[in-house]
């Protein structure tokens, strides 16, 4: 239904095949759409659609900490975050951080590649990344297995994000417990304290729909309640990419 539409004709985008003469046009009115086809200099009018907007189903992703490996992980699965949450998939705690995110695909979107490694066993990690030619070059990498598209963000333009999306950072940590690991947050306060603590800025690793609304809350303690071996830097841990 379309009230108080001006005009009752509009042009489509659409030529009528076979006809090199003729595109197609719209007929709004009462509100039916009806459609027509008339010579190129017709007199129609000109509906304008906004486009490069996303109407993907958006979705929590929740942050988890492990204290014995000194390492972060993130899910934007409600399943996975419930089977944590009961105890199923055991040592992972919340932080207290959230952000939204993109439940399916859509336009100006790109799936996050997720990876796993338990090279560094009896640690594992995950690795993140929305950029093709990272996960392709990840994908190559034998420490690590490609797992799934974890969910859908929009990539940074020159470390900017587009209006209606927030910056979500990603952190390094060096190596730091003997195996790699990365941190990602919307929150620049998070993001400061980790590089204070050793952990290297990679910078905005993807755009999100929202940010965390509590960035005070870090039941991590940014890391320092790594109860490892704080000694254990591991000179043979190297990141995803």
């Amino acid at each position: 239904y379309f009230p108080n539409t001006l005009g009752p004709y509009f042009w489509s985008g659409s030529p009528v095949a076979g006809g090199s003469y003729y595109a197609w046009g719209v007929y709004f009115s009462y509100g039916g759409v009806y459609y027509y086809y008339y010579y190129h200099n017709s007199d129609l009018s000109v509906r304008l659609v906004r486009g490069g907007q996303s109407f993907a189903t958006l979705a929590p992703a929740a942050e988890y900490y492990h204290a014995g490996f000194g390492h972060y992980f993130v899910t934007g699965s409600a399943d996975e975050a419930a089977a944590i949450d009961s105890g199923a998939i055991k040592g992972w705690a919340r932080t207290g951080q959230t952000y939204s995110v993109y439940a399916q695909g859509g336009a100006g979107l790109s799936p996050v590649c997720r990876f796993f490694t338990t090279t560094f066993a009896p640690k594992s990690s995950h690795f993140y990344t929305p950029g093709a030619a990272e996960c392709a070059g990840v994908k190559t990498n034998p420490n690590w297995q490609f797992e799934q598209n974890a969910f859908y963000v929009s990539e940074p333009a020159g470390g900017a994000c587009a209006s209606g999306t927030v910056p979500l950072y990603r952190v390094y940590n060096n190596g730091r417990s003997g195996a790699p690991n990365h941190r990602y947050t919307t929150c620049t306060a998070i993001r400061d304290t980790m590089v204070s603590r050793g952990w290297v800025s990679e910078g905005v690793a993807m755009c999100v729909p929202g940010g965390s609304a509590d960035c005070a809350t870090d039941n991590s303690g940014g890391g320092v309640n790594y109860n490892g071996d704080a000694n254990d830097l591991g000179d043979d841990a190297t990141e995803g990419n």
